[in-house]
This record gives structure tokens, C-alpha cells and sequence, in this order.
């Protein structure tokens, strides 16, 4: 069975480029624009890997990924286009 990746970046470039390279690899992705829509499907149907933007519109991808960790222990990869570290 293939492996379900879900990824949520409010650029809509960047989820095109991830589901295309993802898809090519084999695996089945859902993309979302903000991480709420992401944490609502994966609610109802839990992925195999989570790919996180740090900064989206309403919570971040830092947030999202506590949310998620929560529920389940799964991978998450985070992005970032910040040129400066976090703290």
C-alpha cells in the first residue's frame, strides 16, 4: 500500500513542487493551504508523514505540529524560507 503524505504550505508553488516530486516517488499526497484544513483531515484519516511550512496564515507549523503530536507520533518535516534561525 502506498504511504499517505499530507503537506500544508500557504505557497501555492511549493505545494505543486511537493506533490509533483512526491507523487513521482510513489507515495499518494493531499496538499493544504493552511495547516487547520490539514489537521481536520488528518483528524479524520491519519497520514504516514507530515510536511509542515513553519509560517502560514492562522497557526503556524510549529503549533500545527504539537497539535499533531498529540494524537500520533509520526514524522513531520518541517520548512522554512527564513534566512535566520528560529530563536
Amino acid at each position: 500500500m502506498e504511504k499517505l503524505i499530507y503537506a500544508a504550505d500557504d505557497d501555492a508553488n511549493i505545494c505543486e513542487i511537493l506533490k509533483t516530486f512526491l507523487e513521482d516517488a510513489g507515495y499518494r499526497v493531499k496538499v493544504f493551504s493552511t495547516g487547520d484544513a490539514l489537521f481536520e483531515e488528518f483528524a479524520k484519516t491519519p497520514s504516514d508523514l507530515v510536511v509542515l511550512d513553519i509560517m502560514m496564515p492562522g497557526i503556524s507549523g510549529l503549533e500545527m505540529c504539537k497539535k499533531i503530536r498529540e494524537t500520533k507520533n509520526i514524522p513531520i518535516i518541517m520548512l522554512s524560507a527564513k534566512s535566520s534561525d528560529l530563536y
